[in-house]
């Protein structure tokens, strides 16, 4: 058995846990100071038990380049069962294959991790326990597909009847203190105004006829929450939104909720706005 230190352990529980992660993440999740997680990522690596892919064509609106991800590999997964015998390999994360890495997907699916991990902060501070947190990275069904097999989907794929179907980017859930926080998320990155309205709706129309609260059996229906890269995007999507009949409907006030990405990430609840610009504080929900 592979002798694991405590820091590497760490490390490793993290990126079981949220399947990936880069080094400035696994610091906020107190892995380790920078140096220190660089040395455990270097060390697990090369054992065998954690992989890194590098990026190095992305950059982040013109501030260089952006950080490597780190995941576990399926070695690393059955070691670090091994030796925490509070895991189990099923809810151990790591990508199956390495071609779930894309590169144009990078700076969306750091968004998303680092809203979840803004979430599960807020929660914890609000004495709620995360049910669960389900990322359109996360699959089910087979990659090779037999007769009998659901083909390879997103765990968030929410199905409607005319055989069509959306994946957002998250969908989850924590509860304690005799509240309940349901939510859907969409990160919406870049500048296309007309494809961000249009996800907005496609959710919306799955909200309204209650599909994440069949699939979840949950007797509430979901909070859509919707991030954008910049403070412009988001006002050009309220706009749109203002125009459109469909957003129009009272119930919408107290169903979809927008914020700036940076934001969310650094506090989970404070300065989002409802479609008519109103600004609330999840907290109060």
């Amino acid at each position: 058995m592979i002798e694991i230190k405590p820091i590497q352990e760490r490390v490793m529980v993290n990126l079981a846990h949220y399947k990936f992660l880069t080094i400035s993440q696994l610091m906020r999740l107190k892995s380790g100071s920078k140096l220190r997680t660089q040395e455990a990522i270097r060390i697990l690596r090369e054992a065998g038990l954690v992989e890194t892919s590098r990026y190095g064509g992305v950059t982040r609106n013109g501030a260089g380049r952006v950080e490597s991800i780190s995941y576990l590999t399926s070695k690393g997964a059955k070691i670090l069962v091994e030796n925490n015998h509070h895991l189990n390999l099923p809810v151990v994360k790591y990508p199956k294959s390495i071609n779930s890495i894309f590169k144009n997907d990078y700076l969306h699916r750091i968004s998303t991790i680092n809203t979840q991990i803004s979430f599960e902060e807020w929660a914890k501070l609000n004495g709620q326990d995360v049910a669960f947190f389900h990322t359109y990275f996360d699959k089910l069904g087979s990659q090779i597909r037999q007769e009998e097999d659901m083909p390879l989907q997103s765990i968030t794929r929410l199905n409607f009847k005319n055989d069509t179907y959306i994946e957002p980017d998250a969908i989850f859930l924590s509860e304690g203190n005799g509240k309940k926080s349901f939510f859907i998320l969409e990160v919406c990155n870049g500048k296309d105004t007309k494809r961000h309205v249009e996800q907005i709706r496609q959710n919306v129309y799955a909200i309204y006829n209650g599909i994440p609260s069949d699939k979840y059996k949950q007797n509430k229906s979901p909070r859509l929450l919707c991030i954008f890269e910049t403070e412009n995007q988001l006002g050009l999507v309220l706009d749109k939104m203002a125009e459109d009949d469909y957003f129009q409907a009272d119930w919408i006030e107290q169903a979809i909720f927008l914020n700036v990405s940076g934001q969310v990430w650094q506090s989970f609840a404070d300065k989002w706005t409802t479609a008519k610009r109103q600004a609330i504080n999840l907290s109060n929900l």
